[in-house]
């Protein structure tokens, strides 16, 4: 069976939309987690609530190799429907990236969390190095 993976983000995109997830524009699975395996069931659940086209098979025609490959679901909260699912939105959208690209992502996050951290408590040696 073919690969239905898209091609490659660029570092660029992936760089915008950590900057984009930190500034809270972008809803991604991974605030469906918990760090309790036994909420599985439960996440999986949510999962297709909050993302649509998964619930009317968005990726039923993927192999496994390429399913494995699927490193974060995401989509831009401007693009949530009017309601939502126990607090959560709803998307008739999503968008997906790879694992390694979900790393590099997580990666550049925690990056402008520090950045954003230090500016906010060292202040005065923010002003100091300008």
């Amino acid at each position: 069976m073919e690969s239905k993976l898209r091609p490659d983000k660029s570092d660029k995109e992936l760089r915008k939309l950590a900057l984009d997830i930190a500034d809270d524009k972008v809803f991604i699975d991974w605030y469906l987690k918990h760090d309790d395996d036994s909420n599985l069931e439960k996440y999986g659940h949510y999962l297709t609530m909050v993302f649509m086209p998964l619930a009317l098979g968005a990726f039923k025609d993927w192999n496994r190799e390429d399913l494995k490959e699927l490193g974060m679901i995401y989509e831009y909260l401007t693009e949530a429907g009017p309601r939502s699912i126990n607090g959560y939105p709803s998307f008739m959208s999503l968008q997906y990236l790879k694992r390694e690209e979900a790393s590099r992502v997580h990666e550049y996050i925690i990056g402008i969390t520090k950045q954003r951290n230090n500016f906010i408590n060292e202040g005065s040696e923010w002003k100091n190095s300008q």
